[in-house]
């Protein structure tokens, strides 16, 4: 009878955790994964009826109970835990960082040379033609640093003097060139 489990002929019902599901000619009772978890294999279950959910890993979640696969954390945003029950555990990356829509995982800061103003970007913007920068996770272009045609940006991020007889073009400030 659905709705039940038949264990050696008598009928039980399934419990609120439980799904009735047809095994063979059989009804027996699924566990239902809760929140912040997934069904993992289904035959597995059918073979040996024992309960197969497991949490989420970090950067996804399920909303609802019963899931067959998590759902990755929508672009930009991420949750470091695993077994996330709602979609609103993903938080934003913040200024500095950002998160391809097309990847899973961590929020990465922007790279050298790049850096990114708002919450949950998709990608760092380059710093402008003749400016640079080698900190990572910068949230400005006035972190992007300009150097006068007498000096050059050094590992430091600092300006220095180019040797004499050297100087750098507007549209290159990392290394100075001979006049």
């Amino acid at each position: 009878v659905k709705g039940t489990e038949e264990i050696d002929g008598c009928c039980i019902p399934c419990g609120d955790d439980y799904e009735p599901r047809k095994v063979g000619n059989v009804w027996k009772c699924k566990p239902r994964c809760k929140p912040g978890e997934y069904w993992v294999n289904e035959e597995i279950w059918f073979i040996n009826s024992s309960q197969v959910c497991s949490k989420c890993r970090p950067h996804s979640y399920t909303d609802f109970y019963g899931e067959s696969e998590c759902l990755a954390c929508p672009f930009g945003t991420h949750v470091n835990s695993s077994g996330s029950n709602h979609s609103e555990n993903c938080t934003s990356c913040g200024p500095g960082f950002y998160k391809p829509s097309n990847e899973v995982g961590d929020c990465k800061k922007c790279p050298n040379g790049k850096y990114s103003s708002e919450e949950r970007a998709e990608k760092c913007l380059i710093c402008p033609i003749g400016s640079y920068h080698f900190l990572q996770g910068q949230t400005s272009i006035n972190d992007c640093i300009r150097c006068p045609t007498h000096q050059y940006l050094g590992k430091n991020n600092k300006c220095q003097d180019c040797p004499q007889g050297f100087l750098t073009y507007a549209n290159d400030t990392l290394k100075c060139k001979t006049c």
